[in-house]
């Protein structure tokens, strides 16, 4: 994972429903999943047929509250990884998009009235390390909320099967 990351936002609204960034039909075809410039013609269609011209890898996705609410499908946040997303930066989130981006080692953000101080395409610099998103555009600084240790660990490992992995080959006991 990168600690220091720079992208462009693409900015949506409040209470954008899990299946406007990936409908059911599209999250239950595995052979979708597994072919990410196929699958990115699919991430939110609902919301803007073109998003997947507009996304490129290592951009953010920059939301205002109650983010991936509804059908908690844990593929959608696989899915953002997948087309590339580096990080999801949001005012709130469901507690289940914010659970299932950690388990995929998708960087989920929330900071208080990012919508207010980030438009559509501006270029973000993402700091890992000291907790804060800066607004290239504008000079503005925005602090995030930070994440737990452990949640850090597991976005280091690239989500949680990696970092369980690591952990039962160096013994559960070691650090």
């Amino acid at each position: 994972m990168e600690w220091v990351m720079r992208g462009k936002a693409y900015r949506l609204g409040d209470n954008v429903l899990g299946d406007q960034i990936l409908a059911v039909k599209y999250a239950m075809d595995l052979k979708l999943l597994s072919n990410p410039p196929e699958l990115a013609k699919h991430m939110m269609e609902e919301i803007d047929p073109h998003f997947f011209k507009k996304i490129k890898k290592g951009d953010f996705i920059v939301a205002g509250k109650a983010f991936g609410i509804g059908h908690p499908h844990w593929q959608l946040n696989f899915a953002l990884k997948q087309i590339g997303i580096a990080a999801v930066i949001a005012e709130s989130f469901s507690r289940m998009f914010f659970r299932h981006s950690i388990v995929v080692g998708l960087p989920t953000l929330q900071c208080k009235d990012i919508t207010k101080k980030v438009k559509q395409a501006d270029e973000l610099e993402v700091n890992l390390k000291n907790w804060q998103i800066r607004n290239l555009n504008t000079g503005e600084i925005c602090q995030v909320d930070p994440l737990p240790k452990f949640m850090t660990d597991i976005l280091e490992a690239d989500g949680l099967t990696n970092f369980l992995k690591k952990k039962l080959s160096h013994g559960a006991t070691s650090k």
